[in-house]
């Protein structure tokens, strides 16, 4: 039983920390389309007299704000990240919940019924916060991956004195 605790909360814990790293990205990238609509925005208005000499760079720049403007809503950055910062924060509670069962094993403070009840019940609401809505994919490149084990790295030497 230790054992699966024990591998649920590296789990939990090392889920929460990917879901941290992505949605600054996803963050980072709504911030930059932000940005560079508002530039091409404001910045093809404001420099009217230079347009008018290079229409071409002005096309181009206008056609590619509108082509970011129409394509946008296929990128739900907004609603990925909420999503996922509702998931990161219920990872985080489990996690916490997940420790304080381990450290009740390991104290013999309840019985093994009850742990094995509460563990049966932390699973399945980690399987739940787990599983996302058909409209939302997420997935984790290898640099992320590795961000993430270098934070459990940093986790398990300052919660439970283990080098890795």
């Amino acid at each position: 039983m230790r054992n699966q605790i024990w591998t649920n909360l590296c789990n939990t814990q090392f889920k929460s920390y990917l879901f941290d790293i992505r949605i600054d990205n996803l963050q980072r990238t709504d911030r930059t389309i932000n940005l560079i609509i508002a530039i091409t925005s404001s910045g093809s208005i404001a420099s009217w007299a230079y347009w008018q000499t290079h229409i071409e760079i002005w096309g181009a720049i206008i056609a590619l704000s509108q082509v970011i403007t129409a394509i946008r809503p296929l990128f739900p950055y907004t609603r990925y990240v909420k999503e996922l910062s509702a998931k990161k924060m219920k990872l985080d509670l489990l996690s916490l919940d997940f420790q304080k069962l381990l450290r009740d094993f390991d104290n013999n403070k309840i019985s093994r019924d009850i742990i094995s009840t509460k563990y049966d019940d932390l699973t399945k609401e980690l399987t739940t916060t787990l599983n996302f809505s058909d409209e939302t994919i997420i997935s984790f490149n290898k640099k992320s991956i590795n961000k993430a084990n270098e934070k459990m790295k940093l986790f398990f030497k300052t919660n439970y004195s283990i080098s890795i």
